[in-house]
């Protein structure tokens, strides 16, 4: 299965498994989402950060 987002394409595929198998693939998936969430937690803080201002730049420039 083939999934698209902003232009950013993934594959995967669905298997149901169990037992010692089934640890293997949730210790999998939980490193997998602590990755993704570290990601996304420093993602925001850059993406957060205000964009300095070309009108601030120039009044601050006029003070010095």
């Amino acid at each position: 299965m083939d999934a698209v987002c902003d232009g950013l394409t993934v594959s995967f595929d669905i298997r149901y498994v169990d037992g010692a198998e089934g640890d293997r693939v949730a210790a999998a998936q939980v490193d997998a989402i602590a990755a993704l969430l570290n990601w996304l937690a420093h993602r925001e803080d850059t993406a957060a950060a205000p964009e300095p201002n070309a009108a601030d730049h120039t009044s601050q420039e006029r003070a010095a």
